[in-house]
């Protein structure tokens, strides 16, 4: 057999009773950020990887039956094991998340230790988004290994927690030169909220009627934003996530591509549907901006469309004027040995 391949074998340890291994899943984990709709059916236009690399434990009843997520109700249990990368703890868990649920954290995968539970009151029947931070967690593992466990807080009246979208990224990350793609390791950088928006099978990130999502970016410096985006978009800005301004408007009947350009520290938008005279999010003392992506129109099936986001950094003044003495003060000399 080859000898770049993993091989493993599994038999019965008492080949007498009649009582052999009986295997439900395999893992291999890797470490990574993972970003996934919870389910064994995931949706039509969901662009990333189904949850089964990351499902450590299921119950019998608890996959999807209608791309509408997992499902734990009773005493059913849903657990998943990540392995994240050891440099960063500064993490956050995302989760949009129905029903009565019961969301624990443990680094360990009995969960004798629980380092994190939230929940909600018995008679929740909405989708909720949550947005945990995991820093007090990770602190306490050498390898940034979790496992996080699903279950319902009221077992008794069947509805338990219904889970669909879940990721896990590094918050916050400070913007460089970057160009964000929806559905690539590079967005889930920023992917701070996702209201079920869908990943289009050209590589788009598609927000129709009242589906949203917010990108969460942090800036040392000065920057701009190019927004290459189709159909009747509307895209906001906060400074904290709470209150939003528009900065685009497409309008009904715009399909068409538009490149859009933004910048958080002076305020000036240019191109289709731009408002004239927004706030300006950023400044020495606040460099933190988020993007909200959503549909003006929402009767009619053309929501906003975005391909990318470009965010150009800008060097600060002074590293500008290093630059330029610097180069100055070269050619001066260039100039005195001649």
């Amino acid at each position: 057999m080859p000898t770049d391949y993993l091989y493993v074998r599994i038999g019965d340890a008492s080949e007498n009773n009649g009582f052999g291994a009986r295997v439900w899943n395999a893992l291999i984990t890797t470490k990574c950020y993972p970003y996934f709709y919870a389910g064994g059916r995931e949706p039509r236009g969901y662009g990333g990887n189904g949850d089964q690399q990351w499902l450590y434990r299921k119950d019998q009843t608890s996959d999807s039956a209608n791309n509408t997520g997992r499902f734990a109700d009773g005493h059913q249990k849903i657990i998943y094991k990540f392995d994240l990368p050891d440099d960063n703890d500064e993490c956050w868990l995302h989760t949009r998340i129905a029903n009565e649920y019961l969301l624990e954290i443990s680094t360990n995968n009995n969960f004798t230790t629980i380092d994190l539970v939230v929940s909600n009151n018995p008679g929740s029947r909405n989708i909720v988004f949550l947005q945990l931070p995991l820093k007090s967690v990770l602190a306490k593992t050498d390898d940034n290994l979790i496992y996080v466990r699903l279950g319902d807080s009221n077992p008794d009246d069947g509805w338990g927690s219904n889970p669909m979208d879940f990721w896990i990224s590094p918050h916050p990350v400070t913007a460089t030169n970057t160009l964000v793609e929806p559905c690539t390791e590079t967005e889930l950088l920023y992917l701070w909220y996702n209201n079920g928006t869908i990943f289009e099978g050209n590589g788009f990130r598609f927000a129709d009627m009242s589906s949203k999502f917010t990108y969460r970016m942090n800036f040392a410096a000065a920057a701009n934003l190019e927004i290459s985006i189709y159909n009747e978009f509307l895209v906001e800005g906060s400074s904290n996530d709470t209150d939003w301004v528009t900065l685009f408007n497409a309008g009904n009947n715009h399909q068409g591509l538009s490149v859009l350009s933004f910048d958080p520290y002076t305020g000036i938008a240019s191109g289709d549907g731009a408002v004239a005279g927004t706030h300006k999010f950023c400044s020495d003392k606040n460099n933190l901006f988020f993007l909200r992506i959503g549909d003006c129109d929402r009767y009619d099936g053309w929501g906003g469309n975005l391909q990318s986001v470009m965010i150009n950094v800008v060097p600060e003044p002074y590293y500008l004027l290093f630059i330029i003495s610097y180069f100055l003060i070269i050619n001066f000399r260039k100039i005195n040995t001649l």
